[in-house]
């Protein structure tokens, strides 16, 4: 354990130390082991024989909610499908959490203008966005996005069945980012044979308005140019998801709205009966046994 990152130990005049600055606990009466033990926990973990030697100071931490376990650090490929504005910024996020990430966009680097360093020698989004990241980032690893762990959609306005059906054939995760006029909707995060699907999206809004099947085909051959205040807010959502789920963190069916001048609204994405997925039939036995 180590105590929660912004979380300072501070010297008080007294000679105690108060850890945290928003709802603070403040050790008293500790010697200079102890005293050790507390600064330590800053930056380094702390076991449990650290434990044992504070003694109560360590079970008032511990209790006040200010240590955590050691975070496992996501892993995997991610490939981003579309990069433009969002898909850049993601990428350079994820990488900065120390992912694997890889960029998919046949598209002239011509149709983002400004978005890409002016000397990035690339002919593709793609190798505008991988340029970009690297040049942020000197460290990152941008790879090739074959093969990946999970693979993020940038859509206008939802996903295409034909976009995603291999991902769902292969058992791929994948998560829709669906931008629109009015901002978008992050998720859901699909995990195949478990979660809603695109499609079950698709058919959701079918049942509502029949026509929209023809409408999604016209929306699937056009890039989405995003309001720029919304990018922060659909960046730092998708990469929460993305860590979350590479980290192993429990299925779930969560999706974000997200409007430009409001917080971001949490919904749940619901399997559709109609859809072949599989998801709509699985048992929670089922659910709980995938995750």
């Amino acid at each position: 354990m180590r105590l929660k990152p912004c979380t300072p130990v501070l010297a008080r005049p007294d000679g105690g130390l108060q850890v945290g600055v928003a709802r603070p606990v403040l050790l008293r009466g500790l010697d200079a082991a102890q005293q050790s033990l507390v600064r330590a926990a800053e930056t380094a973990h702390v076991g449990a024989r650290d434990l044992a030697v504070l003694g109560t100071a360590g079970r008032h931490l511990y209790d006040a909610g200010l240590l955590a376990e050691d975070a496992v650090a996501p892993t995997g490929v991610v490939a981003i499908q579309g990069a433009g504005r969002v898909g850049l910024e993601l990428g350079a996020a994820l990488a900065a959490a120390g992912l694997r990430v890889g960029f998919t966009d046949r598209r002239p680097a011509a149709e983002e203008p400004g978005l890409y360093p002016r000397r990035a020698l690339v002919s593709t989004c793609a190798g505008g966005a991988a340029w970009a990241v690297r040049e942020r980032q000197p460290d990152a690893h941008v790879v090739d996005p074959a093969n990946p762990s999970l693979v993020v959609l940038v859509t206008l306005g939802g996903a295409a069945r034909h976009a995603t059906a291999q991902w769902e054939h292969d058992g791929v995760p994948h998560l829709v980012i669906s931008l629109d006029d009015s901002g978008a909707i992050v998720g859901p995060l699909v995990v195949p044979g478990v979660t809603a699907c695109g499609r079950c999206v698709a058919l959701e809004r079918t049942d509502h308005d029949p026509a929209w099947p023809a409408l999604l085909d016209q929306l699937s051959v056009r890039a989405p140019k995003p309001a720029p205040g919304i990018v922060p807010d659909v960046v730092a959502t998708a990469a929460r998801m993305i860590t979350a789920h590479l980290r192993r963190a429990a299925v779930s069916g969560e999706s974000w709205r997200i409007d430009a001048g409001a917080a971001p609204r949490r919904f749940e994405s619901s399997p559709h009966p109609r859809c072949g997925c599989g998801a709509a039939v699985q048992t929670p036995a089922m659910a709980r046994a995938s995750r």
